[in-house]
């Protein structure tokens, strides 16, 4: 039986060094990695020993930074295993041990990249399930993260997010330590969870660091944090406004989702999430529940067009529609709502579709949501030819020629009659002024009208 200290020796002596100048954090790294990979050792020559280590050195990127020492972790969908995943700083570095019979039941935009760069795939993926370096508070985070966990030298936030696991309220993905954890013991769906990440976030209170959080994994630069209210998993949401418009962005979403769910009543259908305002610390925020359940995911349809490439945008928009079916009066619908309110940020994030986690199907749409930035959120100007679209378009006019208005008409007739109603019970209390708001109640009126005449 070999020992550590006659492994690094060893080691010295066959001039690895220069391969692993750091040599300590290296063997620790190393020996971390076979334990993890199940290898019996036991009966195993310190020669072969290192023979191993020089492979595993050789894996890793020269640019990759080596403060932490590597670790491997089975990837999952909620139970079920499906790759070995090596991960170094919140970056992975090898995959290994791909379960063949649950492909199916990896996140899509991996499934569709299976035989290419699949680890530089699985990279852009992680990258996106974590939080943007953009949004407000993310560098007080990382200083105090930093600060409370010097040990474990948290250096990025896709670090953050492999320290927690990668446990999120968009899925069942996450990357298991170790066996003797289990979904049914780390999951945010059915288990508490801390307040710590999503305080700081949105209010920039620190209580102490616990990352058990799925405030860890949401994605979006406006800032937000997740909540158990009355036993239901919340998003809260905050504004990015910057000309002085107290709850610009949740008002809107409210609108927005009041305005969806009056449209889609034609189809009997109640793909609109619902939003409410409230009000923390003086400042308004948007509350909504989580749409994705136990046994679903949310996939964006930034997932489904990688790498795929489009004649024009008309051909986006029906490779987008060909997914809902019987059910393509939502994305229609959606296009219509971001017509008349001049959403200028519907990009591929924020629309897609929702999965059953165990048989890997598409089942429905997801609702529409995220429409806060949108009606001159962020703008004293209310020319509406200054407000660019998203995603098939950056014109509102030719985005909205995908669709047959003519089969909406019995939507955009409740919308007329109901639009000064909903839009003075959202906008009664906000600061914007008395002419703003009436002139934004013009501009919608104008653009409803406009669509019926089509």
């Amino acid at each position: 039986m070999w020992t550590r200290a006659q492994l690094v020796e060893e080691i010295g002596k066959q001039g690895l060094f220069l391969l692993a100048p750091d040599i300590n954090t290296q063997v620790d790294a190393f020996l971390r990695y076979v334990e993890s990979m199940s290898y019996s050792c036991s009966f195993v020559s310190v020669d072969e020993m290192v023979t191993m280590f020089r492979e595993f050195v050789g894996r890793i990127d020269n640019t990759t930074d080596l403060s932490s020492t590597p670790y491997v972790y089975t990837f999952m969908n909620k139970n079920t295993e499906l790759f070995d995943v090596m991960m170094q700083n919140g970056v992975a570095i090898q995959l290994n041990a791909i379960r063949d019979n649950y492909k199916h039941l990896m996140p899509m935009m991996l499934t569709a990249h299976i035989n290419k760069d699949l680890l530089g795939v699985f990279n852009s993926w992680w990258r996106g399930r974590t939080i943007p370096a953009s949004r407000d508070g993310v560098k007080e985070l990382l200083w105090h993260l930093r600060d409370s966990f010097y040990e474990t030298h948290i250096q990025s936030l896709e670090h953050l997010a492999e320290k927690a696991m990668g446990l999120s309220l968009s899925d069942q993905y996450w990357v298991r330590p170790s066996e003797d954890l289990t979904w049914d013991k780390v999951n945010f769906f059915t288990n508490s969870f801390s307040d710590d990440i999503g305080k700081l976030l949105l209010n920039g209170d620190w209580d102490g660091g616990d990352l058990c959080s799925p405030d860890n994994t949401s994605d979006g630069v406006v800032k937000k944090r997740w909540k158990i209210i009355n036993n239901i998993r919340c998003l809260i949401k905050g504004s990015s406004s910057t000309v002085g418009y107290i709850g610009a962005q949740p008002r809107r979403e409210v609108l927005a989702s009041k305005l969806a769910r009056v449209m889609l009543r034609p189809f009997s259908a109640k793909f609109a999430v619902p939003y409410t305002i409230t009000t923390f610390d003086d400042e308004i925020f948007s509350v909504c529940p989580n749409f994705v359940t136990p046994n679903t995911e949310y996939v964006q349809f930034n997932q489904l067009v990688v790498g795929r490439a489009v004649r024009d945008y008309k051909d986006a928009f029906q490779y987008c529609r060909s997914f809902y079916g019987e059910q393509s009066f939502v994305i229609d619908i959606m296009l219509i709502l971001d017509y008349i309110i001049l959403n200028e940020d519907r990009h591929t994030g924020n629309f897609g579709l929702i999965r059953d986690v165990t048989t890997g199907e598409i089942v429905s749409p997801a609702p529409i949501f995220d429409t806060g930035s949108s009606l001159f959120h962020n703008s004293i100007s209310t020319n509406v030819n200054t407000v660019g679209a998203k995603p098939f378009h950056k014109n509102h006019d030719i985005q909205i020629s995908l669709v047959n208005i003519k089969n909406y008409h019995e939507s955009l007739i409740l919308v007329k009659e109901q639009i000064v109603d909903i839009y003075y019970d959202v906008f009664s209390e906000s600061n914007e002024g008395d002419e703003r708001i009436d002139r934004m109640l013009q501009i919608l009126s104008e653009r409803i009208n406009h669509l019926l005449s089509l």
